[in-house]
């Protein structure tokens, strides 16, 4: 059985690998995913070995709480962002000319542009890696590649928008301006040292 539960109390990634951590302890548990930036947990479980209370339990045992839902609609904003992903994917690896990202991905002008390019965008759970991989099938270098999954997964919308509502405006701008350097230097150190 597949369960998306709505969790309130997260602020951060470690909220989430905790989250994560100890329901993957349960016996039963096949796989799990977690967005702090959503306030949502997906657990696919084995019924006939737990329930779904004992996961709403293992969750609420840390301090967090989970949610009773509406249903579709709070599934919504998750699905808007990763249809743009999908989107952007497709029209990167269909219409991007093999020219363009041949002499794009030689200027260091790339991985400013790259990250810029990831913050509207939303992912989790590895779309990252299907976008990035679509990024070096047409020609961009495995360093730019890390500069979109880190600022994809960063300083997306989604992430911005949740910290504005518990965080100061300079801080938020402080943490994204830090995703972003962050990213953009990373990918070009990759490259710098390791792309022949």
């Amino acid at each position: 059985m597949k369960v998306s539960l709505k969790v309130s109390g997260m602020t951060c990634a470690n909220c989430a690998r905790a989250i994560e951590l100890t329901l993957k302890k349960l016996h039963g548990v096949s796989d799990v995913k977690v967005s702090f930036e959503l306030g949502r947990v997906w657990v696919e479980f084995n019924e006939e070995l737990l329930s779904l209370e004992n996961i709403k339990e293992a969750i609420e045992s840390l301090g967090y709480t989970v949610e009773k839902e509406d249903g579709l609609r709070e599934q919504l904003p998750v699905v808007k962002y990763l249809l743009i992903g999908i989107a952007i994917a497709s029209l990167i690896k269909t219409f991007t000319p093999t020219w363009l990202t041949a002499s794009l991905s030689k200027t260091p002008l790339a991985y400013p542009l790259i990250s810029l390019v990831a913050v509207p965008m939303y992912v989790c759970s590895g779309e990252d890696v299907v976008l990035g991989r679509a990024m070096v099938d047409v020609g961009f270098t495995t360093g730019q590649a890390i500069t979109f999954m880190l600022g994809s997964s960063g300083v997306c919308l989604p992430t911005i928008f949740a910290l504005f509502s518990f965080l100061p405006k300079k801080v938020v701008f402080a943490y994204s301006a830090g995703w972003f350097i962050f990213s953009i230097l990373t990918g070009f150190v990759y490259d710098t040292l390791f792309f022949k």
